[in-house]
């Protein structure tokens, strides 16, 4: 074999090898492009679906319990659940007005929602018994929205609980 002949062959591995690390690197940054955009797929249905537990936990306390302790209303800053029910299963508009008087960060906090905001939402059929309380929600945020009927001074209403980032 020629010198020639020698230095064809060996340029044709070489080529070979450039081509063989080329297909690599793009595997590899496909694979990773891949990877990369199913994470951030499965953290953000990670997020939504711990905002909808804390929103239905949430939601559960406020329309089914009286809350603790059961008078809350009272002393709203030592409330360690907020519960709007009373004893007949019925909203009770002092426990609905304090609620509305609280502070935010205190209700977070009670509600148990943190790290998230919330907005809630009373519909008493457009009487003066309406009561909007939270945050107002951006157009670009992420919602879970749950509602509920509940009994209201002889008639139905709407509880509606927001949670968003």
């Amino acid at each position: 074999m020629t010198k020639t002949q020698c230095n064809e062959k060996a340029q044709i591995s070489v080529y070979d090898g450039m081509i063989a690390v080329a297909i690599f690197l793009l595997l590899y940054f496909a694979l990773d492009s891949i990877w990369n955009t199913n994470l951030q797929n499965l953290q953000q249905l990670q997020m939504q679906n711990e905002m909808q537990f804390k929103a239905l936990q949430a939601i559960s306390v406020l329309v089914k319990t009286q809350g603790v302790p059961f008078n809350w209303e009272k002393k709203p800053d030592d409330a360690n659940a907020l519960g709007l029910i009373d004893r007949k299963g019925e909203v009770k508009n002092e426990k609905l007005s304090a609620f509305a008087a609280m502070d935010y960060n205190t209700a977070q906090f009670v509600l148990k929602v943190a790290p998230y905001d919330f907005r809630f939402e009373f519909d008493a059929n457009g009487t003066t018994d309406d009561k909007n309380i939270g945050k107002i929600i951006d157009a670009n945020k992420t919602v879970i929205a749950l509602e509920r009927s509940v009994k209201f001074k002889g008639g139905n209403a709407i509880a509606r609980l927001k949670i968003f980032r």
